[in-house]
């Protein structure tokens, strides 16, 4: 199986959301093992890709929250013909130039550069997209998309649909299970609250596996 060049695919990070939940804190930019949340995927994306992956935020303001704690990194607007994380995903697939997008969630503090190469890997030609398989639950937040294909089908998903609907819509996609692949297993966990943030830090320090 052949899968992607580096000069064929741009990260994406996801970081439109309001994390609710989190409190007054930004999450994005929690601590996990001595970093923001969004400087480690932002290193694993670029780490893979070979480039800066694009910082997909709600608004501009939203950015520069962000742009401090990052190094220098291209900012898109979330499309503001759809509501949630699928708002970046269709603005990030209309402004690259690349044929494939890698997708990650700004809240995913064990993305990997080996689980974005995984994805990478199985992103193949006769395919629109590659996500993760948890047990039956698909993982849309954390993929690697055909950039012509999300383009294609965007006008076929509601403007308040999540990214699962996007999947739906797509001809062909591969997924991988994180059962075969538990580097993906890890790298779609992801964080809601602090209560989540401290449980997973002590749990993966227990562990000795944190980076």
């Amino acid at each position: 199986m052949t899968g992607l060049s580096t000069g064929d695919v741009r990260g994406v990070v996801l970081a439109g959301g309001e994390s609710t939940r989190f409190g007054e804190e930004n999450k994005a930019l929690a601590h996990f093992a001595g970093e923001p949340l969004i400087a480690r995927v932002v290193s694993a994306l670029r780490g893979t890709t070979g480039s800066a992956p694009l910082l997909a935020a709600r608004s501009a303001e939203r950015a520069d929250e962000l742009h401090p704690v990052l190094p220098p990194l291209p900012t898109i607007s979330d499309d503001t013909d759809f509501e949630g994380p699928i708002a970046g995903l269709v603005a990030a697939a209309e402004a690259v130039s690349t044929p494939w997008i890698v997708v990650t969630g700004c809240d995913m503090p064990l993305v990997s550069e080996q689980a974005v190469q995984v994805l990478l890997d199985h992103a193949t030609r006769d395919v629109d997209a590659v996500v993760p398989d948890d047990s039956g639950h698909l993982e849309p937040l954390f993929g690697a998309y055909r950039t012509a294909a999300v383009r294609k089908y965007r006008s076929n998903v509601a403007p308040s649909a999540g990214p699962q609907r996007l999947l739906d819509e797509l001809a062909t996609v591969r997924t991988l299970s994180t059962d075969s692949y538990p580097v993906l297993g890890r790298a779609i966990t992801n964080v809601n609250t602090k209560a989540e943030l401290e449980t997973l830090s002590e749990t993966m320090v227990l562990d000795g596996h944190v980076r």
